[in-house]
């Protein structure tokens, strides 16, 4: 038997996606390092990969 909630609200969308893709950061100074936690805070991808040409950064 339904409870009042369900009878009262039901769903009309889909619960949101996840989002499936990889970003890649060129540089992993102040400002790389800035969009990186930006990208983080927003959730916007599943990968974060950071690359510099100075190894000694990462």
């Amino acid at each position: 038997m339904a409870t009042l909630k369900d009878k009262l609200i039901s769903p009309i969308a889909e619960g949101a996606k996840l989002p499936n893709n990889k970003i890649t950061i060129v540089g992993v100074g102040q400002v790389g390092m800035a969009a990186a936690i930006s990208v983080l805070a927003k959730g916007l991808c599943d990968e974060l990969a950071l690359v510099d040409v100075m190894e000694d950064k990462l």
